[in-house]
């Protein structure tokens, strides 16, 4: 790696021996919290208290942009912004006191005026999120109470917010320092503190003189206390790639794409990489993503190749977890997602993202289909190795993608390869236990649908989970005699399965713990099919739920195909 310099600076030596400090705007905003910000700042009061001589607080990066003294923060952009906020503060409470050395705090810290225009220009200038934020209620000099009566009226981003928040606490705290101080004794107080902070806080600066490799910071450094995402570490590198080797114009065009991206997956980015890659390639583990996706993304010509597939398959990507009508518009599509979604298949997302690609809606709609069904028998009832699943989906995607096989025929025969044999199959459906609603009232349901070709006379939501020996039998109901007598150990079936079924409006929540003979009723009312077989039972003994399990291992064998 090329590196112009390197040196231990303090923040006083730091802005002195640059004009601008920039951070690029392809860079993460502002994102330091309060946990992070105030540990800054009490850092520096106990450097303040104890009179120590130095404090280092880790290492500074810096490319070098030209020969005008100008260099673009790689790693440090929050302890910077930080640091200059406290300094902003200190600044505005000695012009709230008209104290002339408000104004030598920005000559020296804050502010510079080019020589030949005289125009004023700010020695730091954040990313463009922050930037008109940052200039105007930071850098700007005004007493502090007026900032903060305006800012209470003032619309702001998230990041905008921190920067907000992190003035008006550093304010807090530098009044609660100087409570009960003579004015001499406060102003005093206040320059001996920046001096703590400008001549006392050390980093490790090393300015970058050659841009090509300076991604490689990345993958060992983090901004203190916000550990980078695999999102912005591939950003960073993605974007370094094409700074100042495309036009600005279309480097901006592809960093508003990338943060659309990135705050329309939200917490399912990293998948979202993850599941492209494996949907080209064989599979990888989330800790490869940043170095595998590095090694095969080095020119200029192969990062705007990247950027433009990931926008295109982001898109899908989400509507694969977020079925929307306005995208999809199939509903037959739609109600399939969902049920993939209820039930947490993810590993199929990569085979369903290539399907989408290369494959018409009508073929699309049966892989989806093909999917849940292999999913279901895999995952949801024999519990096996996820790990497994994803290699075999990851495969099939990528012979889809080669054009190796593009028949529905020929994607089941693949995708039956995996299916559980019958006989392991049989043992785990019957044996199938839920503490939690979601999963056996998705199983019931289905199951109904499928008795009533698919019609719902009952909404979703109307839906209601029963446990016919109930979860707390009410004590007069008899249920504690009779699975005494019957042999029945309340604890092994309540929550099996072959224990539930489900009901609509007849359901009575008073009922629900009574005793068998006084249930039925309400499992006669019931006009969902599922329960024409539970109305004929008489009693509940093992017998019957076992009877009750192998109708609904039947029906599920109907249902989930492949």
């Amino acid at each position: 790696m090329g590196l112009g310099n390197y040196d231990l600076k303090n923040f006083k030596k730091l802005f002195s021996a640059n004009e601008k400090i920039c951070v690029p705007f392809f860079q993460r905003p502002y994102s330091w919290g309060k946990t992070q910000y105030m540990q800054f700042v009490d850092d520096l009061k106990k450097v303040y208290d104890e009179k120590k001589e130095s404090y280092f607080i880790g290492s500074l990066f810096f490319i070098e942009k030209d020969k005008e003294k100008t260099v673009l923060i790689i790693d440090g952009q929050q302890r910077i912004t930080s640091a200059t906020i406290f300094i902003c503060v200190i600044r505005d409470i000695l012009f709230s006191l008209n104290d002339s050395r408000a104004s030598e705090i920005e000559r020296e810290y804050l502010n510079k005026t080019d020589l030949k225009t005289r125009n004023p220009y700010y020695k730091l200038t954040l990313g463009d999120i922050n930037l008109s934020f940052f200039t105007k209620w930071i850098q700007e000099k005004d007493k502090p109470e007026n900032k903060l009566e305006k800012l209470k009226n003032e619309s702001m981003n998230d990041s905008n917010k921190l920067i907000s928040d992190c003035y008006k606490d550093y304010y807090k705290n530098i009044c609660s320092w100087t409570k009960g101080l003579e004015q001499k004794n406060k102003i005093d107080y206040l320059i001996d503190i920046l001096e703590a902070l400008t001549d006392k806080f050390q980093s490790l600066t090393v300015t970058i003189t050659d841009e090509d490799e300076a991604f490689t910071i990345f993958e060992t450094l983090n901004d203190r206390g916000v550990d980078l995402t695999i999102a912005d570490l591939l950003k960073n590198y993605l974007f370094l790639i094409l700074y100042k080797k495309i036009e600005d114009s279309e480097l901006r065009v592809l960093i508003v794409k990338w943060d659309f991206m990135i705050a329309q997956l939200g917490d399912s980015i990293t998948s979202f990489f993850k599941h492209y890659w494996n949907s080209h390639n064989a599979p990888i583990s989330e800790k490869e993503i940043y170095k595998t996706l590095k090694k095969t993304t080095k020119s200029i010509a192969e990062v705007k190749q990247f950027l433009n597939k990931i926008f295109d398959e982001s898109l899908v990507y989400y509507n694969l977890l977020n079925p929307e009508h306005a995208y999809w518009k199939n509903k037959q599509i739609e109600r399939l997602l969902c049920e993939i979604s209820q039930l947490g298949m993810r590993q199929c997302l990569p085979l369903l993202m290539a399907a989408k690609f290369k494959l018409p809606d009508t073929e699309f709609t049966k892989i989806i289909d093909s999917c849940i069904g292999l999913s279901f028998r895999y995952s949801t009832v024999c519990n096996l190795h996820n790990n497994k699943l994803e290699g075999h989906y990851s495969s099939v995607a990528n012979k889809i993608r080669e054009g190796k096989i593009s028949k529905i025929s020929e994607i089941r025969d693949s995708l039956k390869a995996l299916n559980p044999k019958d006989e392991i199959y049989n043992e785990f459906f019957k044996n199938l236990a839920y503490k939690k609603n979601t999963t056996p009232r998705y199983i019931l349901r289905k199951i109904n649908d499928s008795l009533d070709e698919g019609k719902e006379i009952v909404g979703s939501d109307e839906i209601t989970l029963e446990h016919i020996i109930p979860d707390t039998p009410h004590p007069k109901s008899g249920w504690k005699d009779f699975m005494k007598e019957n042999k029945i150990n309340h604890q092994e079936v309540v929550y099996k399965l072959y224990n539930m079924t489900i009901l609509g409006q007849e359901y009575n929540g008073e009922a629900s713990s009574k005793s068998f003979k006084d249930k039925l009723p309400m499992y006669k009312k019931s006009k969902l099919l599922i329960n024409k077989t539970l109305k004929k039972y008489s009693t509940w003994t093992q017998e019957q739920m076992n009877d009750w399990g192998n109708y609904l291992l039947l029906k599920s064998k109907e249902i989930w195909k492949i």
